[in-house]
């Protein structure tokens, strides 16, 4: 029995929706939108110290009233809809767990075990929308409206000096350039899967007009890194589904072997012509710094020595107040920072190898998740791909993976439950392990 026809009357119907209509723009910062974004070379190490480290207290009651009507939901139509779809993605409520359990270890308990219920909540709220909304389209749908919403929004701001930053690049109301080019690129994607359902030239013309707008914000942000990732993330996913075909490997596997390879050249170019991997890296990129990432990412290495197996606790290094550890760096802009613009990085110092080993191995069950969706929802499967290869990629230079309520990592867990809804849907009777 297929999901339209097992679909029946239930109360409520719409609101599964209307909380991942909310979930999206809350995570996009559109609810409520910031129109006093604080510049860098503003920022107090005291006041920064302080702020960080404290609670906001209404953040978190938006979240437990949404994840207390996500529960209403699964009460009302059962819990075996959301369990259903656990079997792929099996790992993630152990690498959850494994988040929990370290607060024992944390160098600051109390703020591990708040920020990771914040974790716990926010994949929560992101599984359970997706699980119930009334079909596969809706939750599209629902996506394309909530990132049309903040399209036009940022658009609006245009007319007001905050939406500018220090350098004169567009940040709307993100508060960053760099957040509004994964929100741009994320709706580009969106967009272009949500255009494959379209049939109406109307339809179709007003679509055209978001992805353009979008495209022009992108450029007008400055983010370099996002511009080249909309291009190279589906090129990307072309290529692997082009190879899968060709060699008969799985899509996990030809990833694997793609960066293996990279690794190799970069392995081959430092020892034969006795170069560091900056230095090599300086030959094909303008900055191979990656405008001082290279000293955070060496601090961070730095850390992660002292507690390389189980990490200081996930949500415990960063700031946690005047004895943090960045505050203590070299140089002095890492003291205003909280995190290492590296998602992998980041987890490696919160919750050490073993809960990095986790979070790859989740990521492994859902790239084979979403290889098994290859022939038979071809749209999807690229989307899906394009999409999960932009958010990796991007952990490389900032952090979102695993990173509370974090907009990527939300389109991550959406993303994982809508392959997880698809598979079940399509084969009810198939074992979901990879």
């Amino acid at each position: 029995m297929t999901e339209a026809t097992a679909r029946a009357p239930v109360p409520l119907a719409w609101l599964p929706a209307f909380l991942w209509l909310v979930i999206l723009l809350r995570v996009a910062e559109m609810l409520p939108p910031d129109l006093s974004p604080v510049d860098f070379t503003d920022l107090q190490k005291g006041a920064f110290a302080v702020s960080t480290a404290t609670s906001d207290i209404a953040n978190q009651l938006v979240w437990l009233s949404i994840a207390g009507l996500v529960t209403l939901v699964v009460l009302l139509q059962g819990p075996e809809r959301l369990l259903r779809l656990l079997p792929p993605l099996s790992i993630l409520p152990v690498f959850l767990a494994f988040c929990l359990i370290s607060a024992a270890w944390a160098t600051h308990p109390d703020i591990s075990f708040r920020r990771t219920l914040l974790l716990i909540i926010g994949v929560y709220c992101a599984a359970g929308a997706t699980a119930y909304c009334r079909s596969e389209d809706e939750i599209l749908r629902v996506a394309y409206l909530a990132f049309a919403i903040t399209l036009v929004a940022n658009l609006a701001s245009m007319a007001f000096p905050f939406s500018f930053d220090y350098r004169g690049l567009f940040r709307g109301l993100s508060g960053d350039k760099n957040f509004l080019g994964v929100i741009a690129t994320t709706g580009l994607f969106i967009g272009a899967m949500w255009r494959t359902r379209l049939a109406g030239s109307f339809s179709r013309a007003m679509n055209a007009a978001y992805l353009a707008a979008w495209v022009g914000l992108l450029i007008l942000s400055g983010n370099k890194t996002a511009a080249a990732l909309v291009v190279a993330a589906p090129a990307a996913a072309w290529l692997i589904l082009l190879a899968t075909r060709e060699t008969r490997l799985k899509m996990p596997v030809i990833l694997a072997l793609g960066g293996a390879l990279i690794a190799c050249l970069l392995l081959i170019v430092t020892v034969v012509l006795d170069m560091t991997v900056a230095e090599a890296l300086g030959t094909i990129l303008p900055d191979a710094s990656f405008t001082g990432r290279d000293e955070i990412w060496a601090f961070s290495v730095e850390q992660w020595q002292a507690h390389w197996l189980l990490g200081f606790g996930y949500g415990s290094f960063w700031g946690v107040g005047f004895d943090a550890p960045n505050l203590q760096a070299s140089p002095s802009f890492i003291h205003l920072l909280t995190q290492s613009h590296n998602g992998y990085l980041d987890l490696a110092l919160t919750v050490g190898a073993a809960g990095l080993t986790l979070m790859l191995a989740f990521l492994w069950q859902v790239l084979l998740a979403i290889d098994r969706l290859r022939v038979s929802d071809k749209a999807f499967f690229l989307f899906a791909v394009s999409t999960l290869i932009f958010l990796l990629v991007h952990n490389v230079t900032e952090s979102s993976l695993a990173r509370g309520l974090a907009m990527p990592w939300i389109i991550t867990v959406a993303l994982c439950f809508m392959t997880a809804r698809r598979l079940a849907s399509r084969d009810p009777k198939e074992p979901s392990g990879g």
